[in-house]
């Protein structure tokens, strides 16, 4: 009874304080409802981790606006009629496409991957001066396995090839533009030499890395690639394999850490756009973001009912999206950790995702054959292109303008498709047998090579097409 008493005049007090600061019972009663809490907080380390890609993701947004705005200003200065509308940037992707369309697309390079099927590759084209922004590597000299160069040959180091194998090695491939030394003091030759680049191009093994005793699953650069040149502890590329671990590497090859939580098989790899983060997507039905430096996980998300099969982040880094093999294709938002979207339509597995540079459109694929495009903006599938004869094993946009993207497939072609019609560019054919993976190079700067295809097929050949 005195305890009973005690708790009473306590809370009589404490009310009568709470009255006496002109405070309601209204008030009170959300005061106390605030304090408790119903779900379980994150770590500091994932706040700091949304904080951070929300600020790369504003920072990104505000450099796009500033873009514009000076275009319009250069554009205002010289005469109106040079200003560009909207119909004419349409015009501009309109004329790439139709580019595109008459161009006779052809495997300049076609190489033995491995002694087992490849099932990844990644490609990244040099820049050829310093001036290289967001990241892209510079251009520099990449020796081949023997540690040598070919006597009669000058090579120019176009870009680097990854391709990871059923054997559970991954292999970096030098993309060489070989000139002849006799031909070097005369302009003309080299000229035409160039012009006929494509009959050039050599695809060549700098070195072989044993990533791991499974198959491998995934591959992607990193987006702060250059700075790994000079870093040797920064991780350059990653991989994903079958035993449900993601292996960091150095640009030299060198195993820097190993990123181990997922259960059972690891379906898919890929960078944030600042290069801080990894997304990774397992068959534990789960979506996970790793620190690229520490190595250490920020968050699991159960992202699906069925094994989750591919990610991908958008341009500015605040949205992932992932695809599971339950049909579904889900978008989050980084900054808050909520799913905005479920994206509902296809009847079978969605086995990849791709995002515009525009943050406007999506591109999934699926064990239906289908590719579907979705509009992010009104957050609903604005097109269905009955793509391929057997399932989709990769779709990719156009890194640098986001005007086409690519569909590959089991059926052993390379589709390419205008991202304004949706309509049929190109079809890439020479693979024996099913196609496993297609990475498109970004096209810089370069006038002399503006872009390559790189795909990695079950008939253990890794192809370079331009």
């Amino acid at each position: 009874t005195t305890t009973t008493t005690t708790a009473g005049r306590e809370e009589d007090e404490e009310y009568e304080d709470h009255r006496s600061n002109g405070e309601t019972d209204a008030n009170s009663r959300r005061r106390k409802k605030r304090k408790e809490t119903f779900y379980t907080e994150g770590s500091a380390l994932l706040t700091r981790a949304r904080m951070r890609a929300a600020k790369f993701s504003l920072q990104r947004a505000r450099e796009r606006v500033l873009a514009d705005s000076k275009n319009d200003k250069s554009n205002n200065n010289r005469e109106k009629e040079e200003k560009e509308t909207r119909a004419t940037f349409f015009n501009r992707r309109r004329k790439e496409c139709a580019n595109l369309k008459r161009s006779r697309f052809a495997p300049v390079s076609s190489v033995i991957g491995d002694s087992r099927p490849l099932s990844a590759v990644a490609s990244l084209l040099f820049e050829p001066d310093e001036g290289s922004v967001n990241g892209l590597m510079l251009a520099s000299s990449i020796k081949n396995e023997n540690d040598a160069v070919e006597e009669d040959f000058h090579t120019e180091s176009l870009g680097v090839v990854l391709s990871g194998s059923w054997t559970g090695a991954v292999k970096v491939w030098n993309v060489r533009n070989s000139v002849n030394k006799e031909n070097e003091d005369k302009e003309e030759q080299k000229e035409e030499t160039m012009k006929s680049s494509d009959v050039n191009i050599s695809c060549s093994s700098a070195y072989t890395i044993r990533a791991s005793e499974e198959r491998i699953t995934g591959l992607a650069f990193s987006p702060l690639i250059g700075a790994t040149i000079d870093n040797e502890d920064l991780p350059a590329f990653a991989s994903a394999s079958m035993d449900g671990t993601c292996a960091l590497f150095n640009f030299s090859g060198k195993k820097l850490a190993s990123l181990v939580g997922h259960v059972g098989r690891l379906a898919k790899v890929k960078y944030h756009p600042s290069g801080t983060s990894i997304a990774t997507a397992g068959y534990d039905k789960t979506i996970r973001l790793w620190d690229a430096n520490t190595s250490q996980e920020i968050f699991c998300q159960e992202a699906h009912s069925r094994p989750s099969y591919d990610c991908a982040f958008n341009g500015d880094g605040s949205l992932l999206f992932s695809t599971g093999l339950d049909s579904y294709a889900r978008m989050w938002d980084l900054r808050s950790g909520r799913c905005l979207w479920t994206m509902k339509g296809h009847s079978k597995g969605v086995t990849s995702v791709s995002v515009d540079v525009t943050n406007s459109l999506c591109v999934t694929g699926g064990e239906d054959n289908l590719v579907k495009v979705w509009d992010l903006r009104k957050q609903e599938n604005a097109y269905t292109i009955p793509a391929h004869s057997r399932l989709v094993s990769s779709v990719s946009f156009e890194p640098k303008r986001g005007c086409w993207f690519s569909s590959s497939s089991f059926d052993g072609t390379i589709k390419l498709w205008s991202a304004i019609d949706f309509s049929l560019l190109a079809c890439l054919e020479g693979h024996e047998g099913k196609v496993m993976d297609c990475s498109l190079g970004r096209a810089g700067e370069r006038r002399d090579f503006p872009g390559l295809i790189a795909s990695a097929g079950y008939d253990r050949t890794l192809k370079i097409w331009k």
